[in-house]
């Protein structure tokens, strides 16, 4: 029971990784909001070494936007943009 703990604790620090810095390096934000950001973000908890893994946590973003959008049948509606923007960058990837 406590390893399952652990794991949830672990799923949930990358989750949150995910969330926290996807739009930030992926330019969803104003550049010169970065640095107040990363400062902010130390000032709550240490920011992780995220850089590693920014392309896979790019990527499960990615799909989750899309499944999320289609399963919500919002993807030709509210969510569009979102919806667009995510299968943009799946694509560029298969190019």
């Amino acid at each position: 029971m406590r390893l399952t703990v652990k794991f949830r604790e672990y799923l949930f620090k990358k989750g949150m990784t995910q969330v926290d810095f996807c739009p930030l390096e992926c330019g969803e934000w104003p550049r010169d909001c970065k640095n107040f950001f990363l400062e902010g973000y130390a000032s709550i908890r240490k920011v992780p070494n995220y850089k590693p893994m920014m392309s896979l946590l790019r990527l499960s973003l990615a799909i989750a936007a899309v499944g999320f959008t289609f399963k919500r049948g919002t993807w030709e509606s509210r969510n569009t943009k979102l919806y667009q923007f995510n299968c943009q960058y799946l694509e560029s990837l298969a190019a």
